[in-house]
């Protein structure tokens, strides 16, 4: 089965039960075998709903020996031998690196990097697998030379492919065409094999760095499995049927741009943190190119190989993804920056590995479109990184840990600037702004009521009242204004108030004057009203 009828059959079965057995045909092929085989480690398939940790002690990017090691070890406590259960080894491991055909000077986190693969790979076939594909629709000519694709796949006996061609130039068993159940943008797409054929195993492994859509981790990675112009997500979506290729269009839903357009207003009505940012330019910004850019990333997904995700976070790197960042220009000209983060996070569902991915690289999971929209399509059932049992993995035993825990690396990106509306948030920045988990889970959405004071009054009792609305759980103030609207004092209401309406009941003033009432969000302010009681 694809993914959408995995999602479907979950309220039956249970997390756990279902992505223990897979959720794409590969898997229950492979996994119904008996026989010399391997098979995730039984603690890892026995929580799908968890998220593992490694750290690593890699001192330099440019320490390729300790790189491979990481790999081998990584490997070899994560895949185990299995005789009656898991896969035979005669399937076929398809590796999907995070390699995109770009490689800038000392800019090495552009990339997952080869040598921890070369050590995974190893590690796997001391398990038994010995036949494994990797591949990516980009063009990874240009990395053989600097990052020595070609010579780890020969070393290893690695099948090594990338098909950056358009679907025409391709031969038939270099693209397969898939039917997009309930697709927003496509209505079908091209996946390149043998990633998600029958009798194959999926090692997702992406990288750890910052990018225009926040931080790209496993589920971004599988972007790299459609060729030519069903890849390009970022391609604004007015622009799509113009500047791609007209032999596209019969893949694309007849009116997906209206479509787009009615689920960004639903999803800025509903208040998804950053949204509202205008679309400028040609059409490479603003919340509208997120919108796009997430419907056709989850089209894709929704018939993308399930597996095992990894992201790959031994080095990162901040910026843009493409060498442009918060930093002074290197001597090299590039002014993002890679960090040793030593981290490798992974797990059986990538939406939580991706979750949890965001919150080591300091932002807040809450505020990133894709993650609600991933719910709101049922392929995710999560959104607070507190909700999701998180584990150190440290030499083949988990020990179950805390958020608090966590080593974070800051990685700052240019999703969704903050530079509308009076706000004056850096090009480059964390999206760390907090976010209501507490209010979402009640099912009150960010920005289901609009913030506003209401009334200001006495009550039949005497009493001085604020009637006001609330989107978010947040504080309500009173200013006391001099007659020259001089600030003069200040009250506060009672703790935070939840989401919705409200009446206040204020104590602490009777004289007369002006009194400047309002209600403060974690991401708004409430329109102000002065109003003046005699």
């Amino acid at each position: 089965m694809r993914r959408r009828e995995f999602i479907k059959k979950s309220s039956a079965v249970g997390l756990t039960g279902l992505l223990g057995q897979g959720c794409s045909s590969n898997f229950e092929k492979s996994r119904s075998a008996h026989g010399p085989g391997f098979d995730i480690h039984p603690f890892i398939n026995a929580h799908p709903e968890a998220v593992f940790i490694v750290e690593t002690s890699v001192e330099s990017k440019y320490d390729y020996e300790s790189l491979h090691k990481e790999g081998l070890k990584f490997a070899s406590e994560i895949i185990v031998k299995s005789d009656t259960t898991g896969y035979p080894n005669s399937t076929l491991v398809t590796v999907k690196n995070n390699w995109h055909g770009i490689q800038k000077g000392d800019l090495m986190a552009e990339n997952t990097d080869p040598h921890f693969i070369e050590g995974w790979v190893m590690g796997m076939m001391e398990k038994g697998p010995r036949k494994f594909f990797t591949g990516d629709a980009n063009d990874l000519n240009r990395l053989f030379t600097k990052l020595d694709f070609a010579a780890l796949a020969e070393r290893n006996g690695v099948n090594l492919e990338y098909y950056n061609k358009d679907y025409w130039e391709l031969k038939k068993d270099q693209i397969k065409y898939l039917k997009i159940p309930n697709g927003v943008v496509f209505d079908t797409m091209g996946h390149i094999p043998p990633f998600g054929n029958p009798d194959t195993f999926l090692v997702n492994v992406a990288k750890l760095k910052a990018h225009s859509m926040g931080i790209t981790t496993t589920v971004k990675s599988l972007q790299g499995l459609c060729p030519g112009m069903f890849r390009r997500f970022c391609t604004p979506y007015k622009n799509v049927r113009s500047r791609g290729d007209k032999k596209y269009a019969r893949f694309l839903k007849k009116n997906f741009e209206r479509d787009i357009e009615k689920l960004y207003a639903k999803h800025v009505k509903q208040g998804i943190p950053r949204w509202d940012k205008p679309s400028g330019g040609a059409g490479y910004t603003g919340g509208i190119w997120q919108e796009q850019w997430v419907q056709r990333m989850l089209d894709s997904y929704s018939v993308s190989p399930s597996g095992l995700h990894i992201v790959e976070g031994i080095y990162a790197m901040d910026g843009n993804g493409f060498g442009a960042g918060p930093h002074e220009k290197s001597p090299e000209g590039y002014t993002s920056r890679d960090y040793m983060s030593n981290v490798i996070i992974f797990g059986l569902d990538p939406f939580r590995v991706d979750i949890i991915s965001h919150w080591m690289a300091g932002h807040e999971p809450g505020n990133f479109g894709l993650f609600h929209i991933a719910i709101e399509r049922g392929f995710s059932d999560v959104l607070d990184p507190h909700d999701i049992p998180v584990y150190f993995w440290k030499d083949g035993r988990a020990e179950l840990t805390g958020l608090e825990k966590l080593p974070r690396s800051p990685l700052k990106t240019l999703y969704l600037q903050r530079d509308y509306n009076g706000q004056n948030e850096p090009t480059y920045h964390l999206c760390d702004e907090p976010f209501d988990y507490s209010a979402w889970k009640k099912g009150v959405r960010v920005g289901e009521c609009t913030p506003s004071v209401i009334e200001f009054d006495r009550d039949a009792g005497g009493d001085i009242t604020t009637k006001l609305s609330k989107p978010e759980r947040g504080h309500v103030y009173v200013d006391i204004l001099d007659r020259n609207g001089t600030k003069i004092g200040q009250l506060l209401a009672d703790g935070e108030l939840e989401p919705g309406r409200h009446q206040v009941v204020w104590d602490g003033f009777n004289a007369p004057g002006l009194y400047n009432v309002y209600s403060k969000g974690m991401n708004w302010d409430a329109e102000k009203k002065i109003v003046t009681y005699s």
